[in-house]
């Protein structure tokens, strides 16, 4: 098919087809491509959601950013997608968990940022406010004076995980009386107490070495 343009009296021809051999040769191309089934479709779908849920709780997983991250999404998205309500409880429950660390704040916590997070999947579908986050946190790792979309403040090169982040201490290893009892050590591989020891002796032996601590 030709179409002809018309400019100033000038009639011009070209060819330009619409349909034919081009379209011909797109549905030929079109169909020696692979493409995913529903099944396959379903499970990169799934995944994909999973992926962002777990990029989210990376983000949120550091109490002292999460109010400046709530600042970023509520300035970005609409309260529609993710009304001021949800991003009130993720900073309430985080600055408790913050003060306090607690099995019930933790709790809260998790649950409002879990709430947070399930709008998010789908109110920043095209990852833009995430997309900032991400280059925030990766700007901050290389220069911690960088300029930032979020308004935080970095913690410096040598202060102390947030208590809220911190493992546990680890507990203190329990050691047995021996070294500290010579008069009852054992006299074989077994951890009986000698026979020539007193009966106060082995009874005091048996009991430390199932409770004492040293330091």
């Amino acid at each position: 098919m030709l179409n002809r343009i018309t400019n100033s009296g000038n009639d011009c021809t070209f060819n330009a087809p619409i349909g034919g051999a081009t379209t011909a040769r797109y549905f030929r191309e079109l169909a020696d491509v692979t493409v995913m089934g529903k099944d396959e479709e379903m499970a990169a779908a799934t995944r994909l959601v999973e992926l962002k849920k777990a990029m989210w709780a990376a983000f949120l997983s550091y109490p002292p950013f999460v109010s400046a991250i709530c600042a970023l999404i509520g300035e970005r998205l609409s309260a529609e997608a993710v009304p001021p309500a949800v991003l009130e409880a993720v900073e309430k429950t985080s600055r408790a968990l913050r003060d306090r660390v607690l099995k019930s704040h933790e709790e809260a916590f998790n649950a409002a940022r879990n709430a947070l997070i399930d709008r998010l999947v789908f109110a920043d579908v095209d990852s833009v406010v995430a997309d900032s986050i991400l280059a925030d946190l990766t700007g901050l790792e290389g220069d911690r004076g960088v300029a930032t979309n979020m308004k935080v403040k970095p913690p410096t090169a040598t202060a102390r995980p947030s208590s809220a982040t911190s493992p546990p201490p680890a507990r203190p290893t329990t050691r047995s009386c021996w070294p500290r009892t010579p008069s009852c050590a054992p006299t074989s591989a077994s951890s009986s107490p000698s026979p020539a020891a007193s009966p106060a002796a082995r009874s005091r032996c048996r009991t430390s070495s199932r409770t004492a601590t040293w330091a």
